[in-house]
């Protein structure tokens, strides 16, 4: 199942969909959460949630910091999102079932996600199993090319677009060959390197060499926003590899496993996504390429609103804030129009012909973070939350 936000750090739509969570676990026996923050770095908040390490004293005596330990895109500043992961560690503390529930990242964001938190995370564990490669020239020489374009954000972990780019091909190929030869190295010592560690600790370090390469895909796609600001390549890439990364989560979580996925509208519909800001031919979001995976197994719910009441700090223009349902015509502007403050729109049991699907089963516009995209909510959702009134997350 999946669980969506119109915007993120919405106090409101965060409360929400982590009461369904609580229930799904409690009652429905879902076994896992993944959210949309980054996969390498959330494998932290995983061991914290499973009660392998205690919790990190940034997330209550550092609350300046960009993102939280654990976290990508500053999600972990948000109280409601820490009161989550800690009522998931107090549930598996309390609980005296066998089996525990994980809290898993998906996402690889470009600008967000560090090809540092991946790699590093590979190379500690190929240290303990591989006494070889720490101080191997294929190490040395991994270290000495992503240092060439790194610099972005403030820090100096995160990928320069435009450093990678302005490197010679050769360089860049280099990079790409050296993944390879990573993800190869893990893939060969399979048999190996469980046998000096475990099939737990293999998985997630493996995983992080994947990472990395989806990283590079997500750098290398963005050649096409600098050229000409057309989102679509790299976008694509990004819900692809998001999805899959999914598919990870549910393979490790087996077949008596349910997971909870939590991301963006634009993300979890089973609509493709279009937007002249961001890229005008449409594109697949992870919904879609997840339904070809799971057919009816995958389940989504939307989440939209009619107005922000207090000032979102972060989507400030011009010093100040004004989230409203503007045009008329969008898909919060017609619900508000019921008059109720919140209610759940059960597309599933809606007609399959009239005006009701005649009205549910075309493109309206609808806000996705400060823009209107189109979205035809019969065909993205299976249900549509409708909240009056949202406001900002507590940090």
């Amino acid at each position: 199942m999946a669980l969506g936000e119109s915007i993120h750090m919405a106090h409101e739509f965060i409360q929400m969909r982590h009461r369904i969570i609580e229930y799904l676990i409690e009652e429905l026996g879902f076994t896992a959460v993944a959210q949309e923050t980054g996969f390498s770095e959330a494998e932290m908040v995983h061991k914290y949630v499973s009660g392998q390490i205690e919790e990190p004293k940034q997330w209550t005596e550092d609350p300046d910091k960009i993102d939280a330990e654990g976290y990508t895109w500053g999600f972990g500043k948000e109280k409601e999102q820490l009161a989550l992961v800690r009522w998931m560690r107090n549930f598996n503390q309390k609980s005296r079932a066998v089996r525990k529930i994980n809290y898993y990242g998906f996402d690889v964001a470009h600008g967000y996600s560090s090809p540092l938190t991946s790699l590093q995370s590979a190379w500690k564990y190929l240290d303990k199993v591989d006494a070889a490669y720490k101080n191997s020239e294929r190490k040395k020489i991994m270290k000495s090319l992503v240092g060439k374009f790194l610099g972005s954000g403030g820090g100096h972990r995160f990928v320069s677009t435009q450093k990678y780019h302005e490197l010679p091909q050769e360089i860049q190929n280099a990079y790409k060959a050296e993944i390879a030869r990573l993800i190869a190295h893990f893939e060969i010592n399979r048999v190996d390197f469980i046998e000096r560690s475990s099939k737990e600790e293999y998985a997630w370090a493996y995983r992080h060499a994947i990472a990395a390469r989806q990283l590079n895909q997500s750098t290398e796609y963005l050649i096409d926003v600098l050229k000409s600001g057309n989102w679509e390549k790299a976008q694509r890439s990004r819900d692809y590899n998001q999805a899959d990364n999914i598919c990870w989560i549910l393979e490790r979580e087996g077949p008596e496993g349910r997971v909870v996925v939590t991301a963006h509208n634009s993300h979890i519909q089973r609509h493709t996504v279009s937007n002249p800001n961001w890229s005008p031919h449409p594109y697949p979001p992870l919904g879609l390429f997840l339904q070809s995976r799971l057919g009816g197994n995958y389940v989504t719910i939307g989440f939209t609103f009619e107005r922000a009441v207090d000032s979102f700090k972060a989507y400030e223009i011009n010093g100040r804030f004004d989230l409203s349902q503007t045009d008329e015509n969008s898909i919060g502007s017609a619900l508000s129009r019921i008059g109720l403050p919140m209610f759940v729109l059960n597309l599933r049991a809606a007609p399959d012909k009239g005006p009701a699907y005649d009205w549910l089963n075309r493109e309206r516009p609808m806000i996705a973070e400060t823009d209107y995209i189109p979205v035809n909510i019969y065909k993205a959702w299976d249900a549509l939350v409708y909240i009056k009134d949202i406001s900002y997350a507590h940090r």
